[in-house]
């Protein structure tokens, strides 16, 4: 949650920034996705993101058999 509104608040910083200086300082796109490689190859969050990555990847591999499987 702390993570969406931070990203939440990094994109309406810019767009603030927009409206009163008439540009803006940093691009909120780049921050977010270096936070989220960071987070995601370089904390202790990292062991969640790899196991919720394999029941995904497990479940998708079974998917494309199974259609596979069926279209024979």
């Amino acid at each position: 949650m702390l993570m969406q509104l931070t990203g939440f608040g990094i994109f309406e910083s810019e767009q603030w920034e927009e409206k009163t200086w008439g540009g803006t300082f940093h691009q909120p796109l780049i921050i977010s996705m270096v936070a989220g490689f960071t987070v995601a190859n370089y904390t202790p969050s990292r062991l969640a993101s790899l196991e919720a990555e394999d029941v995904v990847l497990s479940f998708r591999v079974a998917l494309e058999r199974t259609r596979t499987h069926a279209g024979l």
